[in-house]
């Protein structure tokens, strides 16, 4: 009975393992994650195939854009020899909050060229309700 409890409890732990080597990083490239926005949107705000195509763009844009300011933050932890994410100086995190602010300001300019009016209303809404959620 040990026997077989021993071999079904390593057998689990070797299947956890694999999921774990299989997830990667746990992150999916600005393309898949634009797709699955717009998806979301789509659906959510019942849009026709040209916004579709429209708002694919837009998202990966902003995604990529995103991606590329994270990257150039933990690029500089490969000058620190530990490894460790570097402090930012107040004027640093300032200017990247400032920069993040503008991009997003962008981004729901063009999403407001994309959506109906009632669209974007209801677009709005749900941003509120996620930065709400995102503070708690």
């Amino acid at each position: 009975m040990k026997k077989i409890s021993l071999i079904l409890v390593s057998l689990l732990m070797v299947g956890n393992l694999v999921m774990a080597q299989n997830r990667g990083n746990g992150r999916m490239n600005p393309r898949e994650t634009a797709q699955e926005m717009t998806d979301r949107m789509v659906k959510a705000y019942s849009l026709n195939d040209e916004q579709k195509t429209q708002l694919q763009t837009v998202n990966q844009q902003f995604l990529e854009d995103a991606q590329k300011r994270f990257e150039a933050v933990r690029g500089q932890a490969g000058n620190n020899p530990s490894g460790e994410r570097p402090r930012m100086t107040p004027e640093q995190r300032e200017k990247m909050q400032q920069e993040m602010k503008d991009s997003r300001e962008a981004y729901n300019a063009q999403i407001q060229k994309i959506l109906t009016e009632e669209q974007y209303k209801s677009f709005l809404k749900d941003e509120q309700e996620r930065q709400a959620n995102r503070r708690r």
